[in-house]
């Protein structure tokens, strides 16, 4: 296998201007708290979490499905859906929530009933609050 490096964005050494939807808009509009801290949860996920033992491609799959339904640092999601998203077995969702729990990457606060979404905390790292 060739050691060639491989550079995804050779040749986008610059961005795009950023494109208005109000033509009278003369400042950029502010980043939105949440919209940071979801880049800032998503980067510390691929940057150091997935490093740490125990995050197996399933577990990855299934936090990223819970990540991306996240509103105001929680999500609400029935297995049911994870099952459909991901094409993963119940039981195998079961499984992988239970391994999110113990890797302290997301925490259940509400729900939990059979039949019924249950609501989680998502985190990028272990060590969050």
């Amino acid at each position: 296998m060739s050691s060639i490096p491989c550079d995804p964005l050779s040749g986008f050494d610059v961005l795009p201007p950023r494109v208005r939807n109000d033509p009278s808009e003369t400042s950029p509009a502010p980043i939105a708290k949440t919209g940071s801290d979801r880049w800032l949860a998503l980067n510390r996920f691929v940057d150091t979490t997935l490093k740490q033992g125990g995050v197996t491609p399933t577990v990855a799959m299934v936090w990223l499905v819970l990540y991306r339904s996240v509103r105001d640092g929680h999500c609400t999601v029935a297995n049911s859906r994870i099952m459909a998203l991901t094409g993963l077995s119940e039981s195998t969702v079961e499984r992988t929530i239970g391994a999110l729990r113990r890797l302290r990457l997301i925490e259940r606060t509400g729900g939990g009933h059979p039949g019924r979404a249950s609501t989680y905390r998502v985190r990028g790292t272990c060590w969050e609050d």
